[in-house]
């Protein structure tokens, strides 16, 4: 879906209940990155959230924000995404820039796609409902 924000295009959801869901849809189909400095703090702190922490927070997300701390680096729309950890222990903070790209099976096609950017522990314990 095509956005206008600050006199730029962007190719990303505008508003909560469409990110979530975008993030959703692209995580289960596979259609994400980890941005460089996640691969880079996930590999050099093995007490940082794991691949699987960030999915299940993704999956089972409690609250959806928009992120403006940053330019998104893709022309999507970046946003913070909070949710438990695996067990149920912590609530982590996801940065995630949703976007589209051009698909690889049919040229001319553009999937939605997302950059897990960073996580922050937010230090509660999650609270089942």
């Amino acid at each position: 879906m095509l956005h206008v924000i600050h006199d730029h295009i962007t190719l990303g959801p505008n508003n909560e209940n469409e990110a979530l869901r975008w993030i959703k849809d692209a995580m289960r189909a596979g259609n994400f990155t980890e941005s460089v400095h996640l691969r880079r703090d996930r590999y050099s702190d093995p007490e940082r959230a794991t691949l699987p922490d960030i999915r299940m927070a993704i999956r089972k997300a409690t609250r959806i924000e928009p992120y403006t701390n940053e330019p998104p680096r893709h022309g999507g729309t970046a946003w913070r995404v909070l949710g438990p950890n695996l067990d149920e222990t912590k609530v982590l903070a996801v940065g995630v820039e949703a976007y589209t790209r051009e698909g690889t099976e049919i040229p001319g096609i553009r999937i939605k796609f997302v950059e897990l950017a960073t996580v922050i522990d937010i230090g509660k314990a999650y609270e089942k409902r």
